[in-house]
């Protein structure tokens, strides 16, 4: 009996604490997502500005 007691009042006491620790992951997830597109759109047009450069001599990367 006191062993199911501990359990449970563990399991609320452990309730914020998971709360936190989705919330970090949402976030992490989200801040992930938002950071990656316009690194994507960057590197695009350096890629593309070096693709220019080894077309055309005249232009030095």
């Amino acid at each position: 009996m006191i062993g199911l007691t501990g359990w449970v009042l563990g399991g609320i006491a452990m309730q914020p604490v998971q709360q936190a620790y989705n919330q970090l992951q949402h976030f992490t997830s989200d801040t992930s997502h938002e950071l990656r597109s316009p690194l994507s759109v960057i590197l695009t047009n350096a890629q593309v500005g070096l693709l220019m450069a080894a077309d055309r001599p005249q232009i030095h990367p």
